[in-house]
């Protein structure tokens, strides 16, 4: 446990004889001449360390720049080689470029026949659906022209009348004088 000055408290505790009732206190522990040694030591050993740390930060930085510098001879020489290794595999890439373009076309050609197959079937079944369609669409017809033919019967009477009394009217009209009201 820490007090809030800093300082560590050590628990101790005691059975209490032969009651069975322990006691327990915080006590302030004692620093020893060897513990605060090692706290100097422990000073000492950090500011030692900040001191290689600001000493190494050129050295580490000239590491790294010849690291740079010895690592570019090897990205060319890598990259020759890379290149030699593309010039050697090239053909081998292009004959697998012409095998694949072969198979794609042998391909075409198996799969043509069955896209043709496939176009005169539906050829064929729009020309059946057509024929089963056709008797329909004539009968449809014939009914309608039937129920036109009916209704042309129907209208003839009223459409004679209409048109006798047009004919009445325009002879009145012709004859002069008379207003197209006066003539039922």
């Amino acid at each position: 446990m820490q007090s809030h000055t800093g300082k560590a408290r050590a628990l101790s505790c005691s059975s209490g004889g032969s009651q069975g009732a322990g006691r327990c206190s915080l006590r302030e522990p004692s620093l020893s001449p060897c513990s605060l040694k090692l706290l100097d030591n422990w000073d000492s050993l950090a500011s030692t360390l900040t001191k290689v740390r600001e000493q190494l930060g050129p050295v580490t930085q000239e590491f790294w720049d010849n690291l740079e510098k010895e690592t570019a001879s090897l990205r060319q020489e890598m990259s020759k080689d890379l290149e030699e290794v593309k010039q050697k595999v090239q053909p081998y890439l292009d004959e697998f470029q012409k095998k694949w373009h072969e198979e794609v076309e042998i391909y075409r050609q198996k799969v043509a026949p069955l896209g043709e197959e496939f176009r005169e079937g539906a050829r064929q079944k729009l020309q059946e659906l057509q024929d089963k369609l056709s008797p329909l669409a004539q009968e449809i017809r014939d009914r309608a022209r039937a129920h036109v033919e009916t209704l042309r019967q129907q209208l003839a009477p009223y459409s004679d009348d209409l048109r006798q009394r047009l004919t009445a009217r325009l002879e009145a009209l012709k004859e002069g004088g008379g207003s197209l009201a006066d003539v039922s």
